[in-house]
């Protein structure tokens, strides 16, 4: 989503419904926007299918690449510091 200047949306998996992908835009967003964000997962639909390491493989356009979920759950950095707080980190 990011590549395509998207903002990853707010997605819930619902536990009753095998390989869900539930989507809740805010009551915010213009219908421009979700026909914009439309289109951008049609296209990533049809990226998965016809080239797959493209969606498993991304985002290659961002400074970071795919994050460690695993290491960013279990070594949290929660310290707050008012030098961190001056500088927006």
């Amino acid at each position: 989503m990011l590549a395509y200047n998207q903002h990853a949306p707010t997605i819930y998996f619902p536990l009753l419904v095998p390989e869900c992908f539930l989507i809740e835009p805010t009551e915010t967003e213009t219908k421009e926007a979700m026909d914009d964000f439309i289109d951008v997962t049609a296209k990533i639909l049809e990226e998965a299918y016809s080239n797959p390491e493209t969606a498993t493989e991304a985002p290659f356009t961002e400074a970071v690449r795919r994050l460690d979920e695993v290491k960013a759950a279990k070594g949290l950095d929660l310290v707050w510091s008012e030098r961190r707080q001056r500088f927006g980190c």
